[in-house]
């Protein structure tokens, strides 16, 4: 759970670096929440409470469909996140701060297209569950 940053790696002595894999022609992005999280797929039966540990993106429908499609698959999706409400909250559908459109706005494709990432060829967007 959180921002994951890759700061680099270091290799041992005798390591090597391999040439880089082709790169897909196809690409996805995929906007959701906890079932694009891949919520629940490796608790160990329906009523299990949430926690990370039962959280697997790899086996979500998300990540399924985009090796299905041998596509990259980019995720902007937080568990319990939602397009104008989250999960459990009391405040007004109107007040649509801290959900869904907030995140995507602060991951947002403008950002990623700055940083030279290519934009996607197709975007799933999932609302709820």
């Amino acid at each position: 759970m959180g921002i994951t940053r890759f700061m680099g790696f270091v290799l041992e002595d005798n390591g090597e670096l391999f040439p880089l894999s082709e790169t897909p022609n196809r690409r996805i992005e995929f906007i959701g929440n906890s079932i694009t999280c891949g919520y629940g797929t490796e608790g160990n039966n329906k009523d299990e409470r949430f926690k990370p540990d039962t959280e697997n993106n790899c086996k979500s429908y998300a990540a399924i469909l985009a090796r299905a499609f041998s596509a990259d698959a980019h995720f902007i999706a937080h568990s319990g996140k939602g397009l104008v409400r989250n999960y459990d909250d009391k405040k007004s559908v109107f007040d649509t701060h801290d959900t869904m459109p907030d995140a995507i706005t602060a991951h947002s494709t403008v950002i990623r297209h700055k940083r030279g990432i290519l934009a996607p060829g197709n975007r799933i967007v999932s609302s709820s569950t």
